[in-house]
């Protein structure tokens, strides 16, 4: 994915009729089991599942423990963050702010968002709601600005100007959650109401979502949460959750399979619920309506179709990812924020519905899961989902990890080239901000956000490796530039930007 408070309201009612019988249906016979191998497989301590068919929540479990430093489990009531899953909320905000004629998917955005402004002068000028909706704006990949920096969603919005594009304008798919963020913003821009308070007020509270929130600072004392866990030296522990209240629309709330089950069963409903229409089928169908494909050699193309080699298609909707699947049309999305993972599945032609939330890091068990009950449902043969994603994605740790042994054999003893006072000093970049860097007591400190901080030891030349203060979030290596002189005048912090010292 990411995070303002809301009152977090305990569910102690169920608004019938969402359950069906307690009994496992024939097509899931045997996930339990599957769900507990798959967990042991990846390392997750805790998950929670819904499945929701002909408006019937037919099966939901939670499986593990919230905190593996304490006792109590998983159940359909605890809270996870959804992280991406987010982003079908945010446009189905909008989409209300549609249906109502206030405004529409392909008004500019600049007409919309005060201060909007992008790199190129021709794309601030014609991008939609549209464009930021289904990430075909050509500009991506700056997830360092909004989580490696203390930057609020104004200032994220007004530096937008200085992120340069991926891709030319709707040329290729290109993920940005700081666009979904702006998008987001718009709810507040047209009706005066944070978009927090209009979700919930639009979807949580009329879907009993009572549960859920779009803050880490909702939470209440002893409340059913999970705790976000991940990997570290070998050791599954818990972390600490992220707040990502500069960036609330692209992935900030927080919920449990019960509440999201009720937004499930809406989407499949035509936006019906209860007897009240939440949301018009119109503003549904567009939302599941491919508006940006999905190929070339982007990482998200290679990886769908290494799971998927028999899907003839891959689109981004409005807030959901869009393939066709055994037939039909799937609308899904995954979603990862800090130690949190979670997936979401949608079959509008079956009616049927899947939500996997979990408590570990970086984890696509959760898809796994959603996939594994498509095809139980879809009459596919039966896969295994689980081992075949663990394969793909161990593939990848595997190239990583053999990335970083090399970067370890390329250490060289000795001093720095320079005097670690030539070091010190403060470095900018237009996107980025400022990173300061320090000298205490002989040793080089870099301070980049409230997160990451650690000190700088000399590795090799003018490298130095940077072991961040809070472990999750691992070490890096940085590397300074130097003029004519032999002075260092740039730092270069990978996953950030390259800074310039102040005054060059």
């Amino acid at each position: 994915m990411n995070l303002r408070p809301l009152t977090l309201i305990a569910c102690l009612c169920l608004t019938p009729p969402i359950f069906a019988a307690e009994a496992t249906p024939a097509e899931l016979q045997g996930l339990d089991a599957y769900i507990s191998k798959g967990m042991a497989d990846w390392k997750v301590p805790g998950l929670a599942i819904a499945v929701v068919k002909d408006d019937k929540v037919v099966w939901m479990r939670g499986f593990g423990r919230r905190n593996l430093d304490e006792p109590q489990t998983v159940d359909a009531d605890t809270l996870f963050g959804i992280a991406s899953n987010t982003k079908a909320f945010t446009a189905a905000a909008l989409g209300t702010l549609v249906e109502s004629g206030k405004l529409g998917w392909d008004d500019r955005v600049v007409s919309l968002l005060p201060g909007f402004e992008m790199y190129d002068p021709y794309v601030t000028h014609e991008v939609t709601l549209r464009d930021l909706l289904s990430h075909r704006s050509g500009t991506c990949g700056e997830d360092g600005v909004w989580f490696g920096t203390d930057f609020g969603t104004q200032d994220l919005i007004s530096r937008l100007r200085y992120q340069k594009p991926a891709y030319s304008f709707r040329s290729q798919f290109c993920y940005s959650n700081s666009l979904y963020m702006a998008a987001g913003e718009v709810v507040n821009a047209e009706t005066g109401i944070a978009w927090g308070n209009y979700v919930r007020s639009h979807f949580f509270q009329p879907l009993h979502m009572d549960s859920s929130n779009t803050s880490v600072h909702a939470f209440m004392r002893g409340a059913d949460v999970a705790a976000p866990h991940a990997e570290m030296d070998g050791k599954v522990r818990p972390i600490a959750w992220f707040d990502g209240s500069s960036i609330e629309p692209a992935g900030a709330i927080n919920s449990s399979v019960h509440d999201m089950s009720q937004w499930m069963r809406m989407l499949l409903a035509g936006g019906m619920y209860d007897g009240r229409q939440i949301l018009k089928p119109e503003i549904i169908h567009e939302m599941e309506t491919p508006q940006m494909f999905i190929g070339g050699k982007t990482g998200e193309a290679q990886f769908l179709s290494s799971l998927n080699p028999d899907s003839h298609f891959y689109a981004y909707g409005l807030g959901f990812f869009l393939q066709d699947y055994a037939g039909t049309e799937v609308a899904w999305h995954s979603g990862h924020i800090d130690g949190l993972s979670a997936g979401l599945g949608l079959v509008p032609s079956q009616h049927l519905g899947v939500v996997v939330l979990s408590n570990m890091d970086q984890s696509w068990l959760p898809m796994a899961l959603v996939w594994r009950v498509i095809d139980a449902y879809t009459g596919r043969p039966e896969k295994d989902w689980s081992a075949t994603v663990l394969k793909a994605v161990t593939a990848g740790d595997a190239a990583d990890k053999t990335a970083a042994e090399d970067q370890e054999k390329a250490y060289q003893a000795g001093a720095a080239p320079h005097p670690l006072t030539d070091y010190a000093g403060t470095y900018s970049n237009e996107l980025y901000g400022d990173v300061v860097i320090s000298l205490d007591r002989g040793k080089l400190l870099l301070h980049v956000s409230k997160r990451f901080n650690g000190e700088l030891k000399h590795w090799d030349y003018d490298t130095f490796q940077v072991r961040w203060d809070y472990a999750y979030l691992g070490k890096e290596y940085v590397t300074f530039g130097s003029d004519a002189r032999g002075r260092p005048v740039s730092v270069t912090l990978p996953g950030f930007a390259t800074y310039l010292r102040a005054g060059q």
